[in-house]
């Protein structure tokens, strides 16, 4: 797998212009509680649900575990539940696709609060989960910001974060080192795979070759102790 080479360090104006350009799409797509209808073509083709690792030809990453896991359950012995696709998905729905070390993921736009540049003032909180990298203020109120990787239980950290992807309510938040695409998928263009124990994994992509995550368990996972 060939990885990205790490953006140089963004200028005011290329924030931005990013801020600009995300925020325009972020605005496009319907919240996540809203009916989308179908449209007049036909329905989209469901790719069946995989249950093992993807072909040779488009593997994703290997994720190793470490030994916290807030997002990870124990299922020996207990089936992956079946596949959905979310009503959200629709005709098409934009994904942001990011990047934390080696590892790159997606997450559907629809699901997101908002992207900013990382903060300069994160603040440690005592007492908290490694994960949990500190607080800021974000539009008047305190916002947590987490590392993926602690939180799903994968070695994925953000060594020198430049952005955060702000989840649910906007209270909530993922330190990520680059954005590296957005690009509009279509259902069958997801390996969909809702396992349990695993609800933060939509799905995987093939093309991509990297994971789908769901924003909205990402955020459920992401909270003080």
């Amino acid at each position: 797998m060939t990885l990205m080479r790490p953006p140089a360090t963004p200028t005011v104006e290329q924030d931005a212009a990013l801020s600009n350009l995300l925020e325009s799409l972020l605005a496009e797509v319907p919240p996540a509680n809203a009916d989308v209808p179908a449209p007049p073509a036909a329905q989209p083709r469901v790719a069946p649900p995989v249950v093992e690792t993807p072909p040779v030809d488009a593997p994703a990453p290997t994720l190793n575990e470490p030994t916290e896991q807030p997002l990870t359950k124990e299922t020996q012995a207990e089936p992956p539940a079946d596949s959905e696709i979310p009503a959200w998905v629709g005709g098409g729905f934009r994904t942001l696709l990011f990047r934390i070390g080696e590892f790159r993921f997606g997450v559907p736009l629809v699901l997101m609060h908002s992207v900013c540049p990382y903060p300069d003032d994160v603040t440690r909180v005592p007492g908290q989960p490694h994960w949990h990298r500190g607080v800021f203020r974000y539009r008047d109120a305190s916002t947590v910001v987490a590392d993926l990787g602690g939180v799903i239980g994968v070695a994925a950290a953000a060594d020198d974060p430049k952005y955060l992807l702000v989840l649910g309510e906007g209270r909530k938040a993922i330190a990520i080192d680059a954005i590296v695409d957005t690009l509009v998928l279509h259902a069958d263009q997801v390996r969909w795979h809702k396992a349990a124990g695993r609800e933060w994994l939509l799905g995987l992509l093939p093309d991509q070759m990297c994971g789908l995550l769901d924003a909205n368990a990402l955020s459920s996972g992401i909270r003080h102790r």
